[in-house]
């Protein structure tokens, strides 16, 4: 399958492959000291460091292989591994694997990560409110507030399902733009077609939503009319 993300092809044989011949790599790199505080930059501390480095590529190139293989548990086991040793996680891996676990009914893992790696990115918005609808149901004020927060994050995820076909896998997004709904569509499309009346829930809650946000709008501008007329009178005045 090709991989969008490193433009590159994968297969599962690549993947074992590429993992088998790192794999003493990886030994060395478990085994070798940790550089000391007062000497951090250190030729044993370097070499850990490009073998960890190499490790994680591979494990990540077979976590990929192993999913669309079929093999979900192998896969997160794999991307918990590579978050162990970059508990950072500069690559992203956890956007990889908390919809893996929830598609496979893993939430008290997906809420472990989720709680770890706190953000407000869309994405993460529309996670939380997935992980909330199964934990607790849709009647839940937790799932209803979690699902009202995903909106506030990017309201244009509704109305790109509504559409006839996403257009195009974006390269970049900004924080509440289309591109950036087309992700999160992307990201969790398996994990929402696994979660029985999510979308339905989805779509009542944002009629809802989008109701009470016009009910504020309208607010907002009679206040700011009334503002405006008073602030006339007293000119007059």
């Amino acid at each position: 399958y090709w991989d969008s993300r490193h433009g590159r092809e994968w297969s599962v044989s690549d993947a074992v492959n590429r993992t088998a011949s790192f794999f003493f790599r990886f030994e060395c790199a478990k085994i070798l000291p940790q550089p000391t505080r007062n000497n951090s930059v250190t030729k044993v501390g370097l070499v850990r460091h490009r073998l960890l480095r190499v490790n994680m590529r591979a494990c990540y190139g077979l976590a990929e292989s192993l999913k669309v293989a079929g093999q979900s548990n192998e896969a997160i086991a794999l991307y918990q591994e590579i978050l162990h040793l970059n508990p950072e996680d500069n690559p992203g891996v956890r956007y990889e694997v908390i919809p893996l676990m929830i598609a496979h009914n893993r939430e008290s893992d997906a809420v472990e990560l989720l709680e770890r790696y706190r953000e407000e990115s869309a994405l993460w918005c529309y996670m939380k409110s997935l992980v909330e609808y199964r934990t607790h149901g849709p009647t839940s004020r937790k799932s209803q507030q979690a699902m009202r927060a995903a909106f506030n994050a990017n309201e244009h995820v509704v109305m790109e399902l509504q559409s006839e076909g996403l257009p195009y896998n974006p390269s970049a997004y900004s924080m509440g733009s289309v591109e950036e709904a087309i992700t999160c569509i992307e990201e969790l499309d398996e994990a929402w077609a696994e979660t029985e009346g999510y979308i339905d829930f989805m779509f009542a809650q944002y009629f809802k939503w989008e109701k009470d946000r016009q009910k504020k709008q309208r607010e907002l501008k009679r206040k700011a009319r009334k503002k405006k007329s008073a602030t006339r009178g007293r000119r007059r005045k």
